[in-house]
C-alpha cells in the first residue's frame, strides 16, 4: 500500500528509483504540463483560454488586502521586507513555521512534528531577539523565551510581513533581529465564504471554515474564521537511545506521547462611520493541548503542555481629520494566556512539576501620520503592561508575581528632497521599561524581598531608498537595537537559578544594504519573447552585539545570568524569480551567514553561535495551466552546531517536496508530499522531526 494514514509516507517506487531520479522525474512532469499548455497558446482565441501565473511580487506589495492607517507601506519602506500573501498557504495543511522557513534570511527550529514547538531566527539572531506581532499586538512576553510559532494558526491569517534587521516605526517596538508581523483577515466589502477538510500523515486531520458578510451600502461588515487541527505525530524514527557511538542498541520506533490538538477562532466586526472614519472590534481564541515526549522515547512518558489564549482589541481609524491631512490610528488591546505544564511524574524534566502560569497584557497603541510637500511624518506611542503569575500546583511553593511596563515613543520622518525616487527616513525610539517582582513569603516562612528595575533606551535608526527607475531600487539601513532581560534573568526562577537585577540589556547595531530589480521585456523584443518577468535581489547584512546575556554556574551548581559575551554576524541574502513560457515560474533564494561568538572563554571564542545554519537555499519550480498547478521544491541547509564549543554538529538537511493543486469551478484539491526522500533531522539535539509526510485537502468556495 503506497499511502497509509498515520504513518510516514512511503512509496515503493521511491525505494526503487535511483537517488536522483525523483526530482528529475517530477521536474520533467512540470515542464511537460507547461509545454503542453504552451502548445495550446497558438490556437487560443484570447487570454481567457488558459490561465497565466499571477504577477511576481518583487516590491513586497500588500496584495489585495485593505490598507489602513497604521499599516506599513511595504512597497516604499526602506526596511528589508518580504510579504507572504494568503494565497501561498491558504487551504494547505501547514503551519506558520513552515511558511516562514522558505524565505531568505529566516531560520526555523522545531522540536517535533506538526503543531509542535517552533521558534524563528532572523539573520542569525536568537528567537528572543525577534519581535512577533499579531495585528500589531506583540506576542513576546516578559517571562522569557522566544515566541512559539505553533501558537499562531494560519486559518485566519491574511498575510505575513517579515522585517529583517530594521523595523518600521508603525510597529512600535523593535527586535534586534527584526520582526514578524502577522496580519489577520479583514473584511473587504464582499460576501463570501470558504470551507475545507484535509488529512495526512502522521495521523493529521484538519477542518476549517471562513465567512464574511457586508451589506450593499457598505456601512458595516462581519468576518468569522475557525479551524481545528489534530496530529498524532507518531512517526517512525531511528532511536539511538542517547548512545551515538554505540549502534548496537539502535532501534526504529514510533514517536511516543507527541500528539497535538488545536482550536482557533477569529471574529471581527467593522463599522464605517464615514468615508474617512472606521471602527473595528476583534476577538481571537486559541487553544492547544500538546503532549511532550522525552528524548529517550520511553512508553511511560506522559507530560503535557496546554495553552489557552484570549486576544481582543478595539481599533479606531480616522483619515484627514478636519481637513488637516493628519491620519490617526488607535488600538486598545488585551491578552490573557494560561499555560499548564504537567510533568507530575517527572518523565521529562529534572523533577516532578505541575505548573500553571498566567500572563495578562493590556496595551494602547497610537499612530499619527502627516504628509507635507517633501516630508511624511510619523509618530507612534505604545504603552503596554504585562502581569505574570506563576503557580506551583504540586508542591505549592511560593513563586512571586512579576510585572513589566513598557512605554515606547517613536518619531519618524520620510524626507524626499528630489521627489519619490529618493528618500531618507530617520527615526528615533525612546523606550522606558519598568520591571517589578512582588515580595512575599516562601514555604519556609522566609521573606522574599521585592525588586524593581528601570531601564531607558534611545535607539536611533536611519534608512534610505533610491529608485532611479521603476524597475530598480537600492535600500540601506543603519540602527541601534536592544533586547531587554526577561523576568527569569532579572529575578530568578524556580530551582537552582538566581536572578541578577543588575543585568544590562543586550545591545546591537544593525546594518544592511541591497538592491532589487524587476524586468518585464517588451513584446517586440523577439529573442526575449520566452521570458515574461524576471527579478533579482541581493542584500548584505552585518550585526554586532554587546552584553549578550549568558548563564554561568558556581561551585554549588547555582546559575545566574550575566552580561559577558559579544557576537558578530554578517551575511548575504539573495532572491531570484523568473516567469517564462507563459506557464512556468522558477524561484530561488539563498542565505549565507557567518555568526561568530566573541566570548572571553577560549573554548567558545570565535566559534559559531549554536543553533544557526551557515547557509540555507530554497528552489521552486511550478507551472499553471487551466487550474492545474504542479510544483516541486528543494531545500538545503548546511553547517549548524548544537553547542557553544562546536563539538556537536547537526546533520546537513536536504529535502525534496512536490505537490499538485487542481481547481475546478468552486472546488480545489491540494495534494502534497514533503521530504519524499524520507530523511530525518533534529533541529534540537535529541528531538527528531518526521521523515516523509503527505497531505490532502479539499476546499470549497461559496
Amino acid at each position: 500500500m503506497i499511502f497509509q494514514p498515520g504513518r510516514p509516507f512511503q512509496a515503493s517506487f521511491f525505494r526503487f528509483a535511483a537517488p536522483g531520479a525523483l526530482p528529475l522525474l517530477f521536474a520533467s512532469s512540470v515542464l511537460i504540463i507547461g509545454l503542453l499548455a504552451a502548445g495550446t497558446e497558438a490556437v487560443a482565441a484570447s487570454p481567457a483560454s488558459g490561465w497565466t501565473l499571477d504577477a511576481v511580487v518583487v516590491t513586497a506589495e500588500g496584495g489585495s488586502r485593505p490598507f489602513q492607517t497604521g499599516d506599513v507601506d511595504v512597497e516604499n519602506t526602506t526596511v528589508s521586507v518580504s510579504v507572504i500573501e494568503r494565497d501561498q498557504f491558504e487551504g494547505k495543511i501547514t503551519d506558520l513555521a513552515e511558511v516562514l522557513e522558505k524565505e531568505a534570511g529566516v531560520q526555523i527550529r522545531r522540536s517535533g512534528g506538526m503543531g509542535g514547538y517552533a521558534e524563528v531566527s532572523l539573520r542569525g539572531s536568537s528567537s528572543e531577539q525577534v519581535m512577533v506581532f499579531l495585528d500589531g499586538v506583540p506576542l513576546n512576553e516578559g517571562s522569557g523565551g522566544g515566541v512559539d510559532l505553533s501558537g499562531v494558526a494560519l486559518s485566519d491569517v491574511a498575510a505575513i510581513e517579515i522585517y529583517r534587521g530594521a523595523v518600521p516605526a508603525q510597529l512600535g517596538r523593535a527586535g534586534m533581529g527584526g520582526a514578524v508581523n502577522i496580519v489577520t483577515l479583514r473584511a473587504d466589502g464582499e460576501t463570501r465564504g470558504k470551507a475545507l477538510a484535509g488529512f495526512g500523515s502522521p495521523g493529521t486531520r484538519k477542518a476549517g471554515a471562513f465567512g464574511q458578510y457586508a451589506p450593499e451600502n457598505g456601512e458595516w461588515d462581519v468576518l468569522l474564521s475557525a479551524d481545528h487541527l489534530e496530529a498524532d505525530n507518531d512517526f517512525s524514527y531511528l532511536n539511538d537511545k542517547g548512545t551515538h557511538y554505540n549502534p548496537s542498541d539502535d532501534a526504529v520506533e514510533d514517536r511516543r506521547n507527541a500528539a497535538v490538538r488545536r482550536e482557533n477562532l477569529l471574529a471581527r466586526a467593522g463599522w464605517n462611520l464615514s468615508d474617512a472614519v472606521r471602527t473595528e472590534a476583534f476577538y481571537q481564541y486559541f487553544r492547544k493541548d500538546m503532549e511532550i515526549p522525552d528524548w529517550r522515547n520511553t512508553p511511560l512518558a506522559d507530560a503535557s503542555f496546554d495553552t489557552e489564549r484570549h486576544l481582543g482589541g478595539l481599533k479606531f481609524i480616522a483619515d484627514n481629520i478636519a481637513g488637516t491631512g493628519v491620519n490617526v490610528s488607535a488600538l486598545l488591546s488585551a491578552v490573557r494566556k494560561e499555560e499548564i505544564y504537567d510533568d507530575r511524574n517527572g518523565r521529562v524534566g529534572l523533577g516532578r512539576q505541575l505548573d500553571r502560569n498566567l500572563t495578562r497584557q493590556a496595551g494602547l497603541h497610537l499612530f499619527a501620520g502627516y504628509a507635507a510637500k517633501r516630508h511624511v511624518f510619523g509618530f507612534m506611542a505604545d504603552f503596554q503592561r504585562e502581569d505574570y503569575e506563576p503557580e506551583d500546583r504540586l508542591f505549592h511553593q511560593f513563586r512571586p508575581d512579576s510585572q513589566r511596563q513598557i512605554l515606547n515613543l517613536t518619531v519618524q520622518d520620510r524626507f524626499q528632497p528630489w521627489g519619490e525616487e529618493f528618500a531618507v527616513v530617520p527615526s528615533l525610539r525612546c523606550v522606558r521599561i519598568r520591571d517589578e517582582r512582588n515580595s512575599g513569603v516562601n514555604t519556609h516562612g522566609g521573606l522574599v524581598a521585592g525588586r524593581k528595575v528601570t531601564a531607558d533606551h534611545f535607539n536611533p535608526q536611519i534608512g534610505l531608498i533610491w529608485r532611479p527607475d521603476p524597475c530598480f531600487s537600492v535600500k540601506a539601513n543603519l540602527g541601534r537595537c536592544v533586547r531587554e532581560p526577561s523576568f527569569s534573568e532579572l529575578f530568578g526562577d524556580r530551582g537552582l537559578i538566581e536572578g541578577n537585577a543588575d543585568l544590562e540589556a543586550e545591545k546591537g547595531v544593525n546594518f544592511d544594504i541591497g538592491f532589487r530589480t524587476a524586468l518585464t521585456p517588451a513584446p517586440d523584443i523577439a529573442f526575449l519573447s520566452w521570458m515574461k518577468r524576471f527579478s533579482l535581489a541581493a542584500t548584505f547584512f552585518h550585526r554586532s552585539v554587546d552584553d549578550l546575556i549568558t548563564r554561568t554556574y558556581d561551585a554549588r551548581g547555582v546559575g545566574h545570568a550575566v552580561n559577558m559575551s559579544e557576537a558578530e554576524i554578517h551575511g548575504l541574502e539573495t532572491e531570484f524569480s523568473l516567469d517564462f513560457l507563459r506557464y512556468f515560474r522558477f524561484s530561488a533564494n539563498a542565505t549565507w551567514q557567518n555568526a561568530r561568538n566573541r566570548h572571553p572563554a577560549a573554548s567558545m571564542n570565535n566559534k559559531f553561535l549554536p543553533g544557526r545554519w551557515g547557509s540555507a537555499k530554497t528552489l521552486r519550480l511550478e507551472a499553471l495551466w487551466k487550474g492545474l498547478r504542479p510544483w516541486m521544491e528543494i531545500e538545503a541547509r548546511r553547517d549548524m552546531y548544537y553547542d557553544s564549543v562546536n563539538l556537536l554538529k547537526a546533520a546537513d538537511q536536504d529535502l525534496i517536496s512536490f505537490g499538485l493543486s487542481w481547481t475546478v469551478s468552486r472546488w480545489t484539491l491540494e495534494a502534497e508530499a514533503r521530504n519524499v526522500k524520507d530523511r530525518q533531522f533534529e533541529d534540537f539535539n535529541g528531538y527528531p522531526m518526521p521523515g516523509a509526510t503527505y497531505y490532502f485537502t479539499l476546499i470549497c468556495d461559496f
